[in-house]
């Protein structure tokens, strides 16, 4: 096998499983991110509305996740 096949099995190898994210779909997932926090502050700010509350719960649950993997 070639040195440049190898490589490139390897780099394939690698990548398996992951999906290279666009700048459309790394924008749009910013986006989620900026109104899910905008909402869970309101949330800890006093608002009390079914949007404040579910972002505050997700961002709570975004949390949990984040700290039981390290």
């Amino acid at each position: 096998m070639k040195l440049e096949e190898l490589a490139r099995d390897m780099r394939l190898a690698a990548l398996d499983g992951y999906k290279i994210v666009t700048k459309t779909e790394l924008d749009l997932v910013r986006n989620e991110l900026l109104q899910l926090y905008f909402h869970a502050g309101r949330w800890k700010g006093g608002a009390r509305d079914y949007a404040a509350r579910e972002a505050f719960m997700a961002y709570n649950e975004r949390e949990k996740r984040a700290h039981s993997n390290n």
